[in-house]
């Protein structure tokens, strides 16, 4: 107790501190900017270092590690003394092969161990286990991809588990299998620094739902690791690269620039479009070809030009889906194995033509690889927790899915949009259809329809003994909350001060689950085929004369009776 008491302390003197320092210093940025950046990163090491101070202690927080755990390759570093130092193994190799194998005789294999003796063990050798990890096993990608493993894939419940052959045959989970190559690249971590290591930041492909990073939270525990936090691969490569410094820090603010991100996997291509406006990150597009890899290059000489058309196609389809030309994009980056990349990067480089120029260097450093910059983007991120670094760095999730409330007449109002930043909050006025209306019904809907039956309804919310006036005359702020972990609370009160009704409800996450892989984006492209239908609808609303039908009496328009059509567009 006096501990917790004395951590207590530190955190409010830090908050004070935070609050002083934050009203002098910014005044001060440009006279002293290299003191406020310290200022700055120091604030948000100790904003961490008490977060996690059950978990780990003193030097802990300086021997933080970032780790690339891909499909067919991993890597480990820390940034130590404002220096990035990628790990290596007992014969230098900085690469781990994701594969894990059994024998009869001995450990498991991991690496590559394992990797070298694939061919004479093919039923116990296992690779692309994040094809599995947090999915279920009727899912149609853990389907498909079963059908090309020369190894057993069975039930376990509701999901699928490795069947390892052998005297006595032994089932492991996806998280058992994935936890054995983060053990190797914690014990190579381990080596490297002479010390022990408990923390680390892990890097997962960008299109992961909850589950699957779950799952690999669950990996990093049974590996030992306290996973303090899972950044996105497209992300990590933008941190490696330092497309999050900007370009003048303490001048006068700039717009987003937008990024292309290709990852040339050794057996796929994974693309992201990121805006980045000073140092946060946002995904603004995804798109993979699952039949583009690496190892494709390789082989497929004789089809060379085919396979830069489709490296160029696929960003076309990129930017497509963001609805942004190739003259608003600022920067390319390629991550991945730089004898693959060279493949195609002047092909990509040709189609977006003349980009503005940016370094993607560090400054006074040696120039960032494309093999190295996922693992020294987690690194990277990963050395805020430890000793003062770089900064600037913000790695942010986003609302997932359009959050809003049925109003009168049908119509879908949304408050906030997919694609803000959470930990985040969105707040709009609604008012009474009729005219004594003393109880309001608010539904809680999710989705991309402007109408509103069309959506997911999450619940609902209830005012009554409102006061009597004539319609429009009582107003009701609705206010979404999403905080970190996507637990979105949901606000109705009466702006009427003296008698303000209230009331809230809390709703859990469960769209992962609810939506599966690929649901979101099919409502997505369903909003998009049935635009021109809504719109329509929309057109034949009005707010202007009191509405007749009794079932609407309860219900909200919005405020000063106009329809916002760009609100209920999602515009």
């Amino acid at each position: 107790m006096p501990g917790l008491g004395r951590n207590i302390a530190i955190f409010i003197l830090g908050i004070v501190a935070a609050l002083c320092f934050s009203t002098v210093f910014q005044t001060r940025a440009k006279d002293w900017p290299g003191y406020f950046e310290e200022v700055n990163v120091g604030l948000r090491q100790f904003w961490w270092r008490v977060r996690y101070a059950h978990q780990a202690e003193g030097d802990e927080w300086d021997r933080v590690i970032g780790i690339e755990l891909g499909r067919t390759f991993s890597r480990v570093g820390i940034f130590r003394n404002n220096t990035f130092e990628l790990i290596h193994d007992e014969q230098n190799r900085s690469v781990v092969p994701s594969y894990v194998a059994f024998t009869n005789d001995g450990p498991p294999l991991v690496g590559y161990a394992a990797l070298e003796q694939a061919a004479k063990n093919p039923e116990n050798t296992i690779y692309d286990v994040n094809l599995l990890i947090g999915r279920k096993l009727m899912d149609p990608k853990v389907l498909t991809a079963i059908k090309t493993f020369p190894y057993h894939v069975v039930g376990n419940d509701d999901r699928p588990a490795i069947s390892i052959q052998g005297d006595i045959d032994v089932n492991y989970t996806h998280s058992e299998i994935s936890a054995m190559v983060i053990t190797k690249l914690k014990t190579m971590a381990e080596a490297h620094l002479n010390e022990p290591v408990s923390l680390a930041i892990i890097s997962v492909p960008d299109d992961f739902n909850d589950d699957q990073r779950q799952a690999t939270r669950d990996a990093a525990r049974i590996a030992g690791l306290d996973a303090i936090r899972l950044v996105s691969e497209s992300t990590a490569a933008g941190i490696g690269y330092g497309l999050d410094i900007p370009k003048d820090p303490y001048g006068s603010k700039v717009d987003s620039e937008y990024f292309v991100i290709y990852h040339l996997d050794a057996k796929e291509s994974k693309l992201a479009l990121l805006s980045v406006d000073c140092g946060v990150f946002e995904t603004l597009a995804l798109a993979n070809d699952e039949s583009l890899g690496g190892y494709v290059f390789e082989n497929d000489w004789n089809d060379d030009i085919r396979l830069k058309d489709a490296a160029v196609d696929l960003v076309r389809q990129l930017l497509d889906g963001a609805k942004l030309a190739t003259t608003e994009v600022d920067g390319l980056v390629f991550t991945g194995n730089p004898a693959h990349v060279v493949s195609i990067k002047y092909a990509v480089e040709r189609y977006l033509g003349e980009m503005k120029a940016r370094s993607f260097e560090y400054p006074s450093k040696d120039p960032v690889s494309s093999d190295e910059a996922i693992v020294r983007g987690v690194a990277r991120q990963a050395s805020i927790m430890g000793p003062p670094e770089d900064g600037y760095v913000s790695t942010m999730e986003v609302t997932p899915l359009d959050y809003g409330i049925e109003m009168s007449q049908g119509v879908f109002a949304r408050v906030m949009k997919r694609n803000f930043v959470i930990p985040t909050r969105k707040a709009r006025t609604f008012v009474t259809t009729v005219d004594d209306q003393e109880r309001m019904v608010i539904p809680i809907l999710e989705g991309f329809r402007a109408i509103a039956s069309k959506n997911r309804l999450l619940g609902t919310l209830e005012l009554t003994n409102l006061p009597k006036k004539p319609r429009g005359e009582v107003e009701i702020e609705v206010s979404f909350e999403i905080d970190a972990n996507y637990v979105l609370t949901v606000f109705a009160k009466e702006k009427e001060k003296e008698s303000g009704r209230e009331a809230k409800l809390r709703i859990p996450p469960d769209w992962a689950e609810y939506y599966g892989d690929d649901g979101i984006e099919k409502l997505m492209e369903e909003a998009k085929e049935h635009h021109k239908e809504e719109l329509r609808f929309l057109q034949g609303v009005s707010y202007v004369e009191p509405e007749e039908k009794g079932d609407d009496g309860f219900l909200v328009m919005p405020k000063g009776g106009r329809m916002d059509f760009d609100v209920a567009l999602g515009a």
